[in-house]
């Protein structure tokens, strides 16, 4: 998968290829995905200023990013904001890391938090990327 484009400065901490699978919940809304080697690939960046989770369809024919701002960074109006990252070790795809963010435009199906838990086989290693005092 391609790296997505970084800003002026900014530095890539971490990278998760393959990750297993997503699940996010916000609002009234649920969405679950898997990863489908050549159907669907799903990585995690972790720079110096935000997080990014990448989706590619199809060999990257389509593509699209979940951004999520740490806290006290330069960022774009009504973006999402990082607040917490909490770490599990087991669960039902293995270890997982949920991202809690605080949304930057809440709608009918976005509420005000979002949660997003992604399955990956070093999610340690992605959480001691996040800066201090984000992840437990």
């Amino acid at each position: 998968m391609e790296h997505p484009a970084l800003e002026s400065g900014e530095t890539l901490r971490f990278h998760a290829p393959a990750i297993k699978g997503a699940v996010a919940r916000t609002g009234p809304t649920f969405r679950a995905t898997v990863n489908i080697p050549v159907i669907q690939d799903l990585d995690l960046f972790i720079t110096d200023r935000r997080i990014i989770v990448r989706a590619e369809l199809f060999l990257g024919l389509f593509e699209s990013d979940y951004v999520a701002w740490f806290p006290g960074t330069q960022r774009p109006v009504e973006s999402d904001v990082l607040t917490a990252a909490y770490l599990t070790p087991d669960g039902p795809m293995g270890p997982h890391l949920t991202l809690v963010a605080q949304t930057g435009r809440p709608s009918l199906l976005r509420g005000p938090e979002l949660k997003l838990a992604l399955y990956l086989p070093n999610a340690t290693a992605a959480a001691a990327a996040l800066p201090p005092g984000l992840s437990n």
